[in-house]
């Protein structure tokens, strides 16, 4: 019986080592300044706020960050929007949404949200604007942007 259950677990291993194999292996220099571009799609609430939490952080460098909110997230980006505080800080991911506004960083919706939400563009809080593919595609393949996706 034990052995059915670490079959699972092996198998989980293998494929995480695969993986981990397969992604390209970059140096970075200790004065890395690559810019951010954040991807946000996820609907947690704890994703949503580390994925700010850190863009904020990058900000704080005094490095440039685009914030693209896509699916779920995109839902941040509504005129009106509200989330619970997470802990320990107290903070929505509205409210670390703002912060990073506030701060520099650009704050985009995919494309296909708005449409897909059944919404116009006048739904978007103000300074929010609509992302076209080419402008993402370009940050996506550029070496100075490093690309985090939540």
């Amino acid at each position: 019986m034990r052995h059915r259950n670490v079959l699972p677990i092996a198998f989980a291993l293998i494929i995480t080592a695969v993986w981990a194999w397969s992604q390209p292996v970059r140096a970075e220099a200790p004065g890395d300044e690559r810019d951010l571009l954040v991807i946000l799609a996820s609907e947690r609430l704890e994703t949503q706020a580390m994925a700010l939490i850190l863009a904020n952080h990058t900000l704080q460098r005094e490095r440039q960050v685009h914030i693209l909110l896509c699916d779920a997230a995109g839902r941040l980006a509504l005129d009106g929007a509200e989330a619970e505080p997470v802990k320990p800080i107290d903070r929505s991911p509205v409210q670390l949404l703002q912060a990073a506004m506030t701060a520099g960083a650009d704050v985009q919706v995919c494309a296909i949200f708005l449409p897909n939400a059944g919404l116009e563009p006048d739904a978007l809080a103000q300074d929010i604007t609509v992302a076209t593919p080419p402008e993402i595609a370009a940050k996506l393949v550029s070496p100075d942007w490093q690309v985090m996706s939540f």
